[in-house]
């Protein structure tokens, strides 16, 4: 109901102000069947590896490593026309590492590290490639990964950085 409030109140607002320019929305929006729903709590996630000393990374030291999960509810195997959903296939999108394009780059005052994403069975998950993570199984499934800083080979320089990586979850 407040959206609609909203709405009424934002078209009445620039009914009233005539004259004042011209606009244009858009709405786009996609129908698609999919398996699985990823549960709202996990769909904006945050890791803060707040200060991470440098022989750390050099050392390649374990401490760094942060576990993450991402929660699929509300799942059926049941597809429309009689198939069934069977997999479960991930991707990370995010800037490859310029030094090695194997792991994400971060951006900052920083430099010299690096972030790796690897699912529970240790396979590295490369930027933009997508692996099959899981089976689709009716109710709700985990997937669980391990997200390090690494050195990407430069030298480091103190100070802070950061990453942003999208992921997109594909059924098949």
């Amino acid at each position: 109901m407040k959206k609609s409030l909203i709405l009424l109140l934002l078209v009445s607002l620039s009914s009233a102000a005539k004259d004042s320019g011209n606009g244009t929305v858009s709405v786009i929006g996609q129908i698609q069947e999919s398996a699985c729903n990823i549960h709202l709590d996990d769909v904006f996630q945050a890791l803060n590896f707040d200060n991470v000393e440098v022989n750390h990374i050099v050392t390649d030291n374990d401490e760094q490593v942060k576990d993450f999960a991402i929660r699929l509810v509300n799942c059926s195997i049941e597809r429309n026309k009689g198939a069934v959903w069977e997999s479960v296939h991930i991707s990370f999108d995010g800037m490859p590492d310029q030094q090695n394009t194997d792991l994400f780059s971060m951006t900052g005052e920083g430099s010299g590290i690096a972030v790796q994403i690897k699912d529970t069975n240790g396979q590295l998950i490369t930027p933009g490639n997508r692996v099959n993570v899981a089976k689709v199984e009716n109710g709700a499934t985990t997937l669980a990964f391990k997200i390090k800083l690494v050195s990407n080979g430069e030298q480091l320089l103190i100070g802070s950085t950061s990453s942003t990586i999208k992921f997109t979850i594909e059924y098949q």
